[in-house]
């Protein structure tokens, strides 16, 4: 059971003679030096296990770290384990936790958050130490079992955070999608036995298993994750599966196809916090093959057929997009918005004749108002040469506008997120640099990599970004990848001072 917080408790007159000082913890109120105790007089505790789950790194906004404690034998008497900060202005720990004859093999949390001081004072170092003591001296301090160096990252920087990758395999991890809070970040990663999905939280990347799997997106609350995994029972050896949590994989259920319409769950690429997913399915039809857009309800086993379609985003309201393919798989040259009414891709010069053209819709802003995406265009007429990618929006008012590009360097561009108002759109670009991570604000293209230097910050040295991914509500933190300094692959996390 939880016991009363002793972070600012001070040792009481010992129950034996004191082993020897162990050191000095100070902060800017209290200085206590502790003394372990030991002994069969001194009612000695068994050893505490203690491992923090992820880095030992804090946040000013509020990141957490959490530590699992427990005992390596079973005790005599109960034992209380808590633990004290050095500096309870940059973190603090959360009330102690009791082990007995019962649950002594069965591991419990201490939570260490970090607070913000409202100084530009940069990244803090404090340490945290775990005690132990038996509860037949409630008023000692207990002997000491570990102490644990950690960092209080300030806000007043630029957070930036390499995820790094699953272990085996090349080194390398892609990530595809963010939370809509910033804290769950989804992709995959490479390892041993081939690609797996990742879900990255503040206490590291985790894989999530599934052969050959691949996360697509998360929810915006961040609980779901659906991707596919390899399946040789599915035609084209993919199938559609979803991540509850920390739970194993599972694919969702759908009915057995019918003679004269095989429908099979192919991808997972859109999942919303009631548990609807979007994504594609494949119709078989004597001998032609078609992409079919599909959803699939919580709690049904029924595929639903939402049009020809492979589906790339939805907004909280259900509303999703993608691109038209024929019967055959080939893409058509439009795209199209699934809420009732299909938008045509716009015919203009550029798209002309429109088999010329194709592309993807992958976000929206509230109600569908505005719609981001990549297309794929001709660089001249007539339109049968190279073609380029052109990040795009497109509004019932303007229908396609193509987004401007950074300056200098070979054009190609394209938009993956867009903030709820529409205002901050992110993807990717080029200058003379090569491949840029991009935000467009108020349709304006600035470099991440910039943008982040005009908030007073720097990205580490031998980064390089190249592309945005995901965006959170308040549009102020953002995932994607980049090449590390080693050359690989490796997706990125980053907070910045204030939202865009």
């Amino acid at each position: 059971m939880p016991i009363a917080d002793l972070s600012s408790a001070r040792p009481c007159a010992p129950t034996c003679k004191p082993k020897r000082p162990l050191r000095t913890l100070c902060n800017r109120t209290l200085a206590l030096t502790l003394f372990a105790l030991g002994g069969s007089g001194c009612n000695a505790v068994p050893k505490v296990e203690v491992t923090p789950q992820g880095p030992t790194v804090t946040t000013e906004s509020g990141g957490s770290v959490t530590l699992s404690v427990v005992l390596a034998k079973r005790p005599q008497a109960p034992v209380d384990v808590y633990a004290i900060s050095s500096d309870d202005t940059e973190g603090s720990v959360s009330p102690g936790v009791r082990f007995d004859q019962s649950n002594w093999n069965q591991p419990q949390l201490l939570h260490v958050t970090g607070l913000d001081d409202g100084l530009d004072d940069g990244d803090v170092p404090y340490d945290v130490t775990v005690y132990a003591r038996s509860s037949k001296t409630p008023n000692a301090i207990g002997t000491l079992e570990a102490t644990l160096p950690f960092v209080n990252q300030d806000n007043d920087v630029v957070l930036f955070q390499g995820l790094g990758d699953l272990p085996g395999g090349d080194t390398a991890s892609q990530v595809t999608a963010l939370s809509a809070s910033g804290d769950v970040v989804v992709g995959w990663s490479e390892t041993a036995a081939g690609d797996e999905a990742f879900r990255w939280t503040a206490s590291g990347l985790k894989g999530l298993g599934g052969a050959q799997s691949r996360a697509e997106d998360v929810s915006p609350d961040g609980s779901l994750v659906v991707g596919s995994v390899a399946e040789a029972s599915y035609e084209f050896g993919r199938a559609g599966v979803i991540w509850r949590g920390d739970a194993a994989f599972e694919e969702p259920a759908v009915s057995p196809p019918t003679p004269t319409s095989q429908l099979w769950f192919s991808n997972a690429t859109v999942v919303l916090n009631d548990g609807q997913i979007y994504g594609t399915c494949r119709q078989y039809r004597t001998i032609q093959v078609q992409p079919i857009g599909c959803r699939i309800d919580p709690g049904s086993d029924v595929p639903v057929q939402i049009g020809a379609a492979q589906i790339y985003e939805a907004d909280p309201a259900g509303n999703f997009a993608g691109s038209t393919y024929n019967m055959r798989g080939a893409p058509f040259n439009s795209f199209a918005v699934y809420d009732g009414n299909a938008l045509s891709y716009p015919s203009d010069v550029l798209c002309d004749p429109p088999t010329a053209c194709t592309a993807d819709a992958r976000d929206f802003s509230t109600g569908c108002a505005l719609i981001v995406g990549t297309a794929s265009i001709p660089t001249s007429l007539p339109p049968t040469g190279p073609k380029v990618q052109v990040a795009f929006t497109y509004t019932d008012a303007d229908k396609f506008v193509r987004l401007p590009d950074l300056a200098g360097g070979d054009e190609a561009s394209g938009a993956y997120a867009v903030s709820a108002d529409g205002r901050v759109i992110v993807g990717f670009g080029t200058d003379e640099r090569g491949r840029q991570a991009v935000v467009w604000i108020d349709r304006t293209p600035t470099a991440l990599e910039d943008l982040v230097l005009a908030q007073g910050s720097s990205i580490p040295d031998g980064w390089s970004l190249t592309d945005v991914r995901g965006l959170s509500a308040d549009s102020k933190v953002l995932a994607g990848n980049a090449v590390d300094p080693e050359g690989n692959p490796e997706g990125y996390r980053l907070v910045l001072t204030s939202a865009l």
